[in-house]
């Protein structure tokens, strides 16, 4: 099973939890480095930390932004009751 799963960006790799296991060593990450994000020069370093120290990890597809077209009528109309 994958305990943490993680997604990259132009700049950093951000880690998710996906197990119980996944999560102690996520709330080390957040306890030892303030967050669960770390620099992209820090990411081979970090999961083979992991690694070691016996968790699984796996990087998710960054998904291509959604279009203007999903925002439709039935979103615009939940907004306003939301903002009303």
């Amino acid at each position: 099973m994958i305990d943490l799963t993680y997604k990259t960006d132009a700049f950093c790799a951000t880690f998710y939890v996906n197990s119980n296991a996944g999560l102690s060593a996520y709330k080390t990450m957040v306890e030892t480095m303030g967050s669960a994000t770390v620099h992209l020069s820090q990411l081979d370093n970090t999961l083979y930390q992991l690694k070691k120290a016996g968790y699984k990890t796996r990087r998710t597809p960054n998904r291509a932004q959604a279009s203007d077209n999903s925002f439709n009528a039935s979103d615009a109309t939940l907004l306003e009751k939301l903002l009303a």
